[in-house]
This record gives structure tokens, sequence and C-alpha cells, in this order.
């Protein structure tokens, strides 16, 4: 799993997360940028990791839920960005985990279930991407933008409903933060979680 250096702050876990919150307040408030590209920045600068304004530019349409359309929050479009700016592939899927994937789709022997785990143990590394989304989750109730700004359709441009996108995104680089500190603690990936293929396993 390839990734870029990181460089820690000198402070214990909690105050290296809070120093990124304070920093995604800060580029909430004080600059301001959208969404997505607050928690990347608030992650990134926290960890001292060079990056090109483009890598900002991209992610600017996903705000509100990806322009204005209320599907996933753009908090959490950023965490899953930041993250694979961090932890991901630059490079096309090498040979091996091609042909288990292609094998996987094209068997006639594999149960649909021995198909999905082929394909889950091919790409092990999207259990962190999996992991940030269920945490978002639990977190907040749910990923989408107007599921989650649904408490205030009587009045969403209003400073109550922003004040929670606030804290939302705000929260989503904590909870980005904690799961950096994490991989880079223990050294193992985590257990995939629930996903797309979890119904053919029960």
């Amino acid at each position: 799993m390839k990734k870029v250096t990181l460089h820690f702050p000198d402070l214990n876990e909690e105050q290296i997360v809070q120093k990124c919150v304070d920093l995604a307040d800060r580029y909430i408030i004080q600059e301001p940028w959208v969404s997505p590209q607050v928690v990347i920045k608030a992650v990134l600068d926290t960890l001292q990791v060079p990056y090109a304004p483009e890598t900002l530019r991209v992610f600017y349409g996903f705000s509100a839920g990806g322009g204005f359309i209320g599907k996933t929050c753009g908090g959490l479009v950023g965490s899953l960005a930041v993250l694979g700016f961090i932890y991901g592939g630059d490079e096309p899927m090498g040979r091996e985990t091609h042909q288990r994937f292609v094998g996987a789709i094209q068997s006639k022997e594999f149960t649909p279930a021995k198909k999905a785990l082929e394909l889950l143990e091919g790409f092990p590394e999207l259990a962190i991407y999996n992991k940030i989304v269920l945490d978002f989750k639990e977190k907040f109730g749910d990923t989408d933008c107007r599921e989650l700004i649904a408490p205030f359709n009587d009045d969403p441009v209003s400073r109550r409903r922003f004040g929670t996108c606030r804290r939302i995104v705000s929260g989503a680089a904590a909870l980005t933060m904690q799961l950096i500190l994490d991989l880079e603690i223990r050294k193992t990936l985590p257990p995939m979680g629930e996903n797309i293929y979890s119904h053919l396993f029960e």
C-alpha cells in the first residue's frame, strides 16, 4: 500500500485530532472553503503534506452533495478523497489483482458469494474507505446531505443548518485523522465492514 510521507505534530493523539478540527473550523469560517476542500486541507495541513492547488479544485463540485443535489455529504467526500491522496494507488491494478478480478467475473464454478469474496480479498485496502463511510454514518446517522439537513427543511439556508454542517464537516476531519492515526500506529488494515456484497454472506 503506497502512501505519501506524513509528518505528525509533536502532540498526543487527542491533540493531533483537535488540531485538525481547529484547522477545519478555520477553513470553514475564516477563509472559507467548501466542505470537501475543508477536510482535505485540514488533514493534509495537519500532517504537513504538500499538495498542488489542483488537488482542491477537483473537489469543488462535490459540495452540498454534488452541485446542491444532496447526495453524499461533501465532508465525507473530502474524507474519502484525502484518504485516497495518502493511501491510494497511482497506477493501474497489478496483473495478479486484475486476473483475480476477471477470474471472479468469468467463473462458472464460483458461487455469487465466492465471487464477491475473491473481489473483496483482491482489494483489501478498500477497507480503509469502507471504515470511514461506516464511521461517518454511525456518528451522524446518514451519509447523504439531503438527509443530514432534513431537520432544517423549513429553513435550509439558515445559521442553524450551516452550524450543523460545520459540526459535521469538522467531525469528518476528526474521524479521518483518527483513522489515519490508527492505521499508522497499528500498521494493519481495519476489517471490511458492511458493504454491497454483505447480503451474499448472510
